[in-house]
Order: C-alpha cells, then sequence, then structure tokens
C-alpha cells in the first residue's frame, strides 16, 4: 500500500525518494496521533520554537491577521489547548470521538533546502459519542510547512486547515482537526 501511495504524490522540485517517504510518514503519523488521542506524539511533530495552526473562516484567506478564524493559534497556544485536551475534562470531547482521516491528492513542493510544503485533501470520519451518537464528516484539504529535523525527521511549523463548509455554521472543534 505505501507504493501504491508513494506512486500517487506529486511533487515539484528535486525531491528524493527519502524525503517523500519522510513526509508521507509524517502524514500518517499525524493523522494517526490525532485520531487516536496521543496528544504528545502529536505534539512531538510540531516545530519547538514556531508554530501557526489555522483553520480560517472566509475564501479567499490571505493571513490570519487579515480574516476571521475559527482557530489561529501559536506555539503557546496551541500547547494549551493539547493541555486542556489531555486534562480529560473538555466536556464537548467526553467521552472522546473515535475519529479516522483518509488523506489523498498529496502534493510535495521544496522550499528549500530543508523546508517543505505539503498538501493534501482529508475527510474525517467522527462519531459523535458524546452528543448525537451520529457520524459527522469534516472535508477539506490540509497545508502543512515543514522542516526536516536530522535524523528525527519532519516537524511542521505551519498548519492550516481549509474546511469545505468553513463559511457555515461549524459545530464544536474540540479536538485536533
Amino acid at each position: 500500500m505505501t507504493t501504491a501511495v508513494c506512486e500517487a504524490v506529486a511533487t515539484t522540485g528535486d525531491i528524493s525518494d527519502k524525503d517523500r517517504q519522510g513526509v508521507l510518514a509524517f502524514l500518517f503519523s499525524e493523522a494517526k496521533y490525532a485520531d487516536e488521542s496521543r496528544y504528545d506524539e502529536w505534539e512531538g511533530l510540531v516545530d519547538r520554537d514556531e508554530m501557526l495552526y489555522w483553520v480560517p473562516i472566509a475564501h479567499p484567506h490571505p493571513h490570519p491577521d487579515q480574516t476571521a478564524s475559527l482557530i489561529a493559534d501559536n506555539r503557546r497556544r496551541l500547547a494549551n489547548r493539547i493541555a486542556q485536551l489531555k486534562t480529560g475534562r473538555r466536556l464537548a470531547q467526553q467521552p472522546i470521538s473515535p475519529m479516522r482521516r483518509h488523506l489523498s491528492n498529496i502534493e510535495l513542493e521544496r522550499i528549500s533546502g530543508t523546508e517543505m510544503r505539503v498538501g493534501c485533501n482529508f475527510v474525517i470520519h467522527e462519531f459523535r459519542a458524546q452528543s448525537v451518537h451520529r457520524m459527522h464528516l469534516w472535508a477539506g484539504r490540509y497545508e502543512y510547512r515543514l522542516r526536516h529535523h536530522g535524523d528525527d525527521g519532519f516537524r511542521m511549523y505551519y498548519k492550516r486547515v481549509d474546511l469545505v463548509d468553513a463559511s457555515a455554521p461549524i459545530p464544536s472543534l474540540a479536538f485536533l482537526i
């Protein structure tokens, strides 16, 4: 299956097989950790010093300082969000929603020697176990900016989540989208 996924990845610029495999491993780990509420491991994929975790409302969306956002967290606010999730006392996620993400249309572009821009479409299946006991679908596009940290692999310093229905009323986003 990994080979089929790798063959479906579109690349721009000089991207080695090793970097492509590293980016795919990052994407699959990030999705798995978020789905399974493995917050420490998910946060381990975030750059230590720099991060923008952004879910804009409006389209087009030039920058979080210039448009309304559902979420626009810097590194410190993201750490606070994760700390809240780890308490187990986020009522909107009690019990935690079982989730699974599907990623497709993966595109890689080299920004610099150590940085990559990665885009992919996603669908998240969330079972709202704490409220309506129904499946909710979230769909959209992710854009990541990743920095290679040697043997530690890639770390994200930017994640933008463009929801298909971002301008409509949105139910609680009390999880890592």
